[in-house]
Order: C-alpha cells, then sequence, then structure tokens
C-alpha cells in the first residue's frame, strides 16, 4: 500500500489532469515514480532469499523479468534511436496530432526529403488550419523551392495567428525580400526586432541591411550590419552587408576593411569573392576589387567566375594593379 500510494503520489502532478505543453503523456514521468515499486521488488527478493528452500523458485519468474525487460528495451531504444524514429512511433499512436505531423515534417525537411515534409505539413494543416508552427514551416519551405506566392499565403497566415511572435515578422520579411518587396521586408523585420521575449539572431538583423541597402538607406542599413556583426563577428554575410553600406555611405576604407572581413569569415565560397569585386567596382576602387579576386583566384584556380571578373577590370586599372 506504501509503495503504491508512493507511485500515485508522484505521479499526479504529470498525469494531465492539469494539460502543461502539447504533450499528454511522457515515459520519463514514470522514472521517479517506480521508485517506490523497485523498493517493494527488492524488498519481496529479499524475503525470498532469506529461505534458501525457496531460492531456486525466485531465480525463475526473476530471470524471466529480465529477459522481457531487455526485450522491451531493445524495442523502445529503436523509437528514440533519432528525430524521425520518434516522431514515427508517435504518429502510430496518434495519426490525427497536428503537433507531431508538424514535427515529423521538421525532420523530414531536415533530411532534404522536402516531399514527404511538404506532405506532413499540409496535413497538419488541414487537421488545423490555425497551427502557427506548420504554416510558417510549410512557408519556409516552399520559399526555399521558389514557390514564393504559394509560400506568402502561408507565412502571412502565421503573423496573423502570432503577431507578437518575432520569428514570425523575420519569415514574412525573408519571403517579401524574395518577392522584391524590400520596403515591406524592412518594415517586417523591423516588427520582429521590436517584439518582445524574442531575442533576435544575427542573421535578423543582417537581413533588415541587406533590405535597408537595396532601399538606399545606408545609414540605417550600416547601423543594422553592425548590430549584426556585434551579435556574430564570424558572420561573412553581415560584414559583406555592413561593407556595402560603408561604400554606398562614402566611407570606401570602412567598407573595403568589411569586405576583408567577410573573406575571413568565409574563404571557402568562390561567389563572395565575386559579388565583393562586384561592389568594389561600383565604387571605383578596382584596385582593391582586383585583389580581392587575385586571392580568390589563389583558393580557387579554375573558378571560371572570378577570372571573367577579372578579365572585365583590366581595361580599368594600370599594369601595376592600381586605379
Amino acid at each position: 500500500m506504501a509503495a503504491a500510494i508512493c507511485y500515485v503520489v508522484i505521479l499526479l502532478p504529470v498525469l494531465g489532469i492539469v494539460q502543461n505543453g502539447p504533450q499528454t503523456t511522457g515515459d520519463r514521468y514514470s522514472y521517479l515514480s517506480c521508485i517506490g515499486p523497485v523498493l517493494l521488488l527488492c524488498a519481496l527478493w529479499g524475503r525470498f532469499a532469506g529461505k534458501s528452500a525457496r531460492i531456486a523458485a525466485a531465480w525463475v519468474p526473476v530471470g524471466l523479468l529480465v529477459v522481457t525487460l531487455i526485450v522491451m528495451t531493445r524495442q523502445q531504444c529503436a523509437v528514440w534511436q533519432n528525430t524521425r524514429s520518434l516522431w514515427a512511433q508517435a504518429l502510430r499512436v496518434d495519426p490525427a496530432c497536428v503537433f507531431c505531423l508538424n514535427g515529423m515534417g521538421r525532420a523530414l525537411a531536415d533530411a532534404e526529403e522536402t516531399d514527404e515534409a511538404e506532405a506532413r505539413y499540409r496535413e497538419a494543416l488541414r487537421l488545423n488550419r490555425s497551427h502557427a508552427d506548420a504554416n510558417t514551416n510549410l512557408g519556409n519551405l516552399l520559399l526555399e523551392q521558389g514557390r514564393i506566392e504559394e509560400a506568402m499565403k502561408f507565412l502571412a497566415r502565421a503573423v496573423a495567428q502570432e503577431p507578437e511572435s518575432g520569428i514570425m515578422h523575420y519569415n514574412m520579411g525573408n519571403g517579401l525580400a524574395a518577392l522584391g518587396r524590400m520596403d515591406g521586408a524592412v518594415r517586417e523585420y523591423e516588427r520582429g526586432i521590436e517584439c518582445r521575449n524574442w531575442d533576435p539572431p544575427a542573421r535578423v538583423f543582417s537581413n533588415l541591411a541587406f533590405a535597408l541597402n537595396a532601399t538606399g538607406r545606408f545609414g540605417e542599413a550600416s547601423v543594422a550590419a553592425q548590430r549584426a556583426v556585434q551579435s556574430d563577428p564570424e558572420s561573412a554575410l553581415a560584414h559583406y552587408n555592413l561593407g556595402v553600406a560603408r561604400l554606398r555611405s562614402g566611407d570606401i576604407d570602412a567598407g573595403v576593411a568589411s569586405f576583408r572581413s567577410s573573406v575571413r569569415c568565409e574563404p571557402d565560397e568562390a561567389k563572395g569573392y565575386v559579388e565583393m569585386a562586384r561592389a568594389l567596382r561600383e565604387a571605383d576602387r578596382s584596385g582593391a576589387a582586383r585583389e580581392i579576386l587575385l586571392v580568390g583566384l589563389a583558393r580557387f584556380p579554375d573558378d571560371a567566375g572570378l577570372a571573367r571578373e577579372l578579365e572585365r577590370l583590366a581595361p580599368e586599372i594600370g599594369a601595376d594593379g592600381q586605379d
């Protein structure tokens, strides 16, 4: 009786009488509550083991119990093998679980099984059209596939459902930027940054800087990019956007320094060298552009894009490589 009462009392807070989170139950909830029954079994074993006439008979049920637990443990470990196997088990238990369908969709998307991921997201939304995470996840998936107009429907729905969520506004801003609607993207990024209970990562400020650069607001872009660099000093994209803002603002030397920092952070992307060289060329810094391209060609000697960009610069610079 004492073991049973102990079990129930410890389990009471997590029985689901009061819902806490999307889950109704969880295997982990039984860890502490099983202490009472385990102690009871140990006491029974001690009583049997103390009587030599019964010890042989006691080993038989104990052995069967151990073998059964080993088999069940191996089965359960297969469920816990990875995120995907965990969501698959959850859906076997409850195929209409919207939370589980959304989670399975994310696992499939991470494995680049985009068609299956899209199917899971759409099934989740068929069951619950207002599920904000499923809307934003499907919207982002479609955005990555270039299905921008279709993606915007789901991203807009997610923002409408959770207007105080910074990440929802950020995703909406990405969609608007993909459509070329930079003023709208700026508004969404800024709304996301202003949301409470959210600490925007560096990529939010970096994307804001990109959109501000595209609208000609270079001073504001410089401020946003600097915040991105402060948040993540190793972000090549943040340094690049800062370089563009500084160049367009007329601070050429600072812009060149930002471009060099971008190359230092991400030296293994050939296209980064090309983009920076083009920006420097537009700012009448062909010599600095040539320097960037030569560094890129040293790392990627067979890259045709770098070679072509260097050829375009040839008429603009002297034999010594100066402007």
